[in-house]
């Protein structure tokens, strides 16, 4: 064979062989892709659980302290809501936010009905959480407008009721 065919032929399987890899190459990345992003829905989840595992009793926890100041200081009760309270339940909603945007990327990439039907369950416990947080917030501009403790309480109870109906009750001692 003359050598200029041989260098052909060299240089074909040289490419050949730099496709190959660069293909490979490809592939592993998008492989370590997908575990990064298998591996944060499962670190987002871990949270979500931890912060469920603690959030209602601080809730109830924190409200019942509302409720006392209410009757007694409602000034303060309107301070604690909003130094306390209210941060706290932006704390929580800013953690299952990122659940539910990590679980919407591990669905992208790994379709699961059952997966799907959990972060929707999440999804409504959620806008229920807002609902409450929203309410609580405006009861703190009524606590400022002037609400006696009664008001308050009455309000308190409200919000409570609402969550209750919409399904995030915070299980019993």
């Amino acid at each position: 064979m003359r050598r200029e065919v041989r260098f052909a032929l060299l240089g074909l399987v040289i490419v050949g062989l730099l496709g190959f890899l660069w293909w490979q190459d490809g592939r592993r990345d998008a492989a370590e892709a997908r575990q990064a992003t298998l591996a944060e829905g499962t670190r987002a989840m871990k949270a979500l659980n931890q912060a469920d595992a603690t959030f209602p009793d601080q809730v109830r926890e924190r409200l019942a302290a509302v409720g006392v100041l209410a009757l007694t200081q409602p000034a303060q009760a309107g301070d604690t809501l909003e130094r306390e309270v209210v941060p706290m339940f932006d704390r929580y909603l800013v953690t299952i936010d990122v659940a539910v945007a990590a679980a919407e990327r591990v669905l992208a990439q790994r379709p699961d009905r059952d997966v799907a039907r959990s972060v929707e369950l999440i999804r409504a416990r959620a806008a229920t959480t807002r609902t409450m947080r929203d309410g609580l917030a405006a009861l703190r501009g009524r606590i400022a407008a002037g609400a006696t403790g009664e008001d308050i309480a009455r309000e308190l109870q409200a919000i409570a009721m609402t969550a209750l109906r919409q399904g995030l009750a915070p299980p019993s001692p």
